[in-house]
């Protein structure tokens, strides 16, 4: 029984203890009660802003895919699309580097549809920026990656090769999951036929024969044809 009540005792001055505490906490703290109260209403403000800020990114993140959609469709029943206007749009969107991308992939079927060398050129260009703000706005998404190869073809069909050898560099020395075996080799060969065209045979072979060994039947018959035209010319590695 003395135990049991000591227990009691115990329990009873703990409590005493913490509404004691909670008393003088209140008469300490009521000097200041409404800046305090200030400062909770500005936090929640805060918070409540944040929670907005984010419904209203989702909703317009949901609403860049749908017109993305309706565009797509449009490209697939032969209408003309306005990636650019969604480009314009939803800058700085999650949506913004697939809007580039299908920018630059319908500008390419417009440059092989086109009749003359204006639109041809328009179309090119259209391709090009698409691929340059996509590598510029988004380098490490996944698209960025697999899209390089688009850029460097670009600038090899235009015959800037300085720029062409530097976009295959990159695309050949990628450590990204997003850009395989098929797309390096792709790549390699671009990189030594720029390079051959720069006068730099040396390097060009070392990129061919490594293709003449490669997975891929097609880019290895390529190198080893350039090899043969390169020897029959009279170089050798």
């Amino acid at each position: 029984m003395k135990a049991k009540r000591k227990q009691e005792l115990k329990h009873d001055q703990f409590v005493d203890n913490v509404m004691t505490w909670f008393v003088k906490a209140k008469d300490e703290l009521t000097p200041y009660k409404y800046p305090i109260l200030g400062g909770a209403g500005i936090l929640f403000v805060i918070l409540l802003g944040i929670a907005g800020m984010q419904a209203s990114e989702q909703s317009k993140t949901s609403q860049a895919w749908n017109e993305l959609e309706a565009e797509k469709n449009k490209v697939a029943d032969g209408e003309e699309a306005d990636f650019g206007r969604l480009v314009t749009l939803y800058k700085g969107s999650q949506t913004e580097p697939w809007i580039l991308y299908y920018w630059a992939e319908y500008s390419l079927s417009k440059f092989s549809d086109a009749k003359t060398e204006k639109e041809k050129a328009e179309a090119r260009a259209k391709a090009i920026s698409a691929l340059e703000q996509l590598k510029e706005g988004f380098p490490r998404h996944p698209i960025t990656k697999r899209s390089g190869i688009l850029l460097a073809q670009q600038y090899a069909d235009q015959k800037d090769w300085d720029k062409a050898i530097s976009e295959y560099r990159t695309v050949l020395t990628s450590e990204s999951e997003y850009v395989g075996e098929y797309l390096k080799e792709i790549a390699q060969f671009g990189l030594a036929y720029a390079l051959e065209i720069q006068g730099n045979i040396k390097e060009a072979i070392t990129h061919y024969e490594k293709l003449e060994s490669g997975e891929l039947k097609h880019w290895g018959d390529m190198a080893k044809f350039r090899l043969e035209r390169l020897q029959a010319a009279g170089y050798r590695d």
